[in-house]
């Protein structure tokens, strides 16, 4: 009773403010095939929108919320959004190969795909964040509440 909870969650959308990722983009067009596919794994991506109500149902009180644009890259001109967006490069560089590929082989959408198929997709994604003329970020939700003292 009292304590504190903090969560935070990733929105699979890779967005862009000023027109600089082209909407056909693998980046732009990943969003549906890692959505559709996490839904045909029973782990649904999109708990970045779900959370603060499922917090609240559970009973929680003085529950916040903050939401963040995460940049991927070095694009932005403030050092502390360059540095952060040089983390978020190399996460995606280093880990998603091993989720996408496991994602894709067992629930891929519309059906499970190969794991060549896989290969030439995450190289053209791969492409696309190591373009630097892409202004592409994520939204990122932060919630905390706390359990009620009489819980």
């Amino acid at each position: 009773p009292g304590g504190w909870i903090e969560l935070l969650e990733q929105d699979p959308q890779h967005c862009c403010d000023d027109g600089t990722m082209p909407a056909d983009s693998f980046l732009a067009k990943n969003h549906k095939l890692m959505v559709d596919s996490g839904n045909n794994a029973s782990r649904p991506l999109t708990m970045i929108y779900d959370m603060q109500r499922m917090v609240e149902e559970t009973g929680f009180v003085n529950v916040h919320k903050i939401d963040y644009k995460f940049p991927i890259g070095e694009w932005p001109k403030l050092q502390v959004y360059k540095d952060a967006g040089r983390v978020a490069l190399n996460q995606m560089k280093n880990g998603m190969e091993g989720w996408i590929l496991w994602l894709l082989t067992m629930y891929g959408s519309p059906k499970p795909w190969s794991v060549e198929e896989v290969q030439v997709y995450l190289a053209k994604v791969r492409d696309d964040i190591n373009n630097r003329k892409y202004h592409a970020y994520s939204s990122v939700r932060r919630i905390w509440a706390r359990k009620p003292l009489n819980a």
